[in-house]
């Protein structure tokens, strides 16, 4: 037997006219997929090999299924926080276009769902509907590309299509607003505070990684730390000490922020002048402060550099037009001046370390000299010498060897002079003593009759 088939299409056009329908598994077959919805009319005729037939006919009716015609996304590219405008076009020739029912799904970068809803019908034409909706992007929300999903059904059945990489989050990356220093110039072993304001629209500030690297004149860096958050200040913080080594000129300083996503932002660049640290002058002093003409003082500076050993420090005196050279001995640079005229003495006092350093003090009134005739009164660094009559003759070899014992360094000279000075006066006391007291026990020793 052969099987024919006849369809006709609702517009009555004969889309298939009398095709051979294949026999399987004890019956004919014909595929046939219909293009629009309504009403089709089937016909089939079946001849026998004595060419006798039979025929069927019957009415197909076909509906049609929502068709998600488009999708336009408003913005198509948004920052975080952000709020999304979505419409569908959405057409049914079947259903009337009020009974479509539409919703989305949004799919984050990682293939999460991020967010669903409905979407309302807003306006329409025909059997073609505007169905839209919103959602939001929160600052927490994943950067990069997004995957929406459209469903629109009607009462026989659901369509769904998929728009891959509708929407891009997009992460701004943090802003270095400035960088503060509290000093362009610094001295070697000093400390420069760094101060750095950074924000980010989508990580709160104190979430940001703020790193400040430090390079030297010749490029090299010489730090690269991570700056820490000041609650109070509502800034980041970090500070940056140049060495005793450390080479001398312009240093770049540059700050990037980093936010919670990994988007770096950056840089901020801030200069700093890395000088040499001059000497430190903390003390000069005279020993005796009160001479006698041609008498010796000895002066002493207390002197120190941050790079430099004391060793290698180069101290120099100035004394009206004299100047001398100060040597180191236990800790502190000493010279000797013996003043020619009567007066008070200034001093000024230069410090030269090895680069070049020099810093200068002066010291107004130092010292005093008087006229030799003058007696010259004890001072506070002068070992003031006791009188004879304390003494007393008995006593005087035990004091000349606790004299000896106790006399100051050869490097005070000033104060050696001035005790031998009085020494001398104290022995001639002592021998003009002794000498009264002798003559004295002769003259009773001596026989009565000689006495004249």
């Amino acid at each position: 037997m052969t099987a024919k088939i006849t369809i006709t299409a609702p517009n009555s056009s004969i889309v298939v006219n009398q095709a051979i329908m294949s026999y399987r598994n004890d019956h004919y077959e014909y595929d046939f997929t219909p293009d629009v919805a309504g009403d089709w009319e089937v016909e089939i005729v079946v001849y026998d090999s004595d060419g006798d037939s039979d025929s069927v006919s019957w009415t197909l009716h076909v509906t049609s299924a929502p068709v998600v015609e488009a999708l336009s996304v408003d913005p198509r590219n948004t920052t975080r926080p952000g709020v999304i405008d979505i419409e569908a076009l959405i057409s049914d020739p079947d259903t009337p276009i009020s009974d479509i029912i539409a919703s989305f799904k949004v799919y984050s970068p990682s293939g999460a769902l991020y967010v669903q809803g409905s979407l309302a019908l807003a306006e329409s034409n025909g059997d073609l509907g505007y169905f839209r909706a919103n959602f939001t992007i929160s600052l927490d929300a994943e950067v990069g590309l997004y995957d929406i999903e459209i469903f629109a059904s009607d009462e026989n059945e659901t369509t769904v299509r998929n728009f891959a990489n509708a929407l891009e989050v997009i992460n701004i990356a943090p802003t270095v607003s400035s960088v503060t220093l509290n000093a362009t110039v610094l001295e070697r072993g000093k400390t420069v505070a760094i101060t750095v304001e950074a924000s980010d629209p989508e990580t709160p500030r104190s979430q940001l990684i703020v790193r400040v690297k430090v390079d030297d004149p010749d490029g090299l860096n010489v730090m690269d730390s991570i700056a820490s958050w000041n609650p109070s200040m509502g800034k980041h913080e970090s500070s940056f000490t140049p060495t005793y080594n450390a080479k001398l000129g312009r240093y770049t300083i540059e700050v990037t922020a980093t936010d919670t996503d990994g988007v770096t932002g950056g840089p901020a660049i801030a200069n700093l002048t890395v000088v040499n640290a001059k000497p430190v002058i903390k003390n000069v002093t005279a020993y005796p402060n009160y001479v006698t003409v041609n008498s010796s003082v000895l002066i002493r500076v207390d002197a120190e550099d941050f790079e430099t050993l004391k060793s290698n420090l180069r101290v120099r005196v100035k004394v009206g037009k004299d100047i001398l050279n100060a040597t180191l001995r236990e800790g502190l640079f000493e010279c000797v001046y013996n003043p020619t005229s009567v007066g008070k003495y200034g001093v000024q006092v230069n410090v030269t370390d090895e680069d070049g350093g020099l810093t200068t003090m002066s010291v107004e009134d130092l010292f005093e000299a008087v006229p030799s005739t003058t007696e010259v009164p004890p001072t506070t660094t002068t070992t003031t010498t006791p009188l004879i009559a304390e003494i007393g003759v008995g006593n005087l070899t035990n004091w000349i060897n606790n004299l000896f014992a106790n006399l100051p360094s050869l490097s005070e000279l000033g104060d050696l002079l001035y005790s031998a000075q009085s020494f001398i006066w104290i022995l001639v006391g002592a021998a003009t003593l002794l000498t009264i007291k002798r003559s004295r026990e002769e003259r009773r020793r001596a026989p009565s009759g000689r006495r004249r």
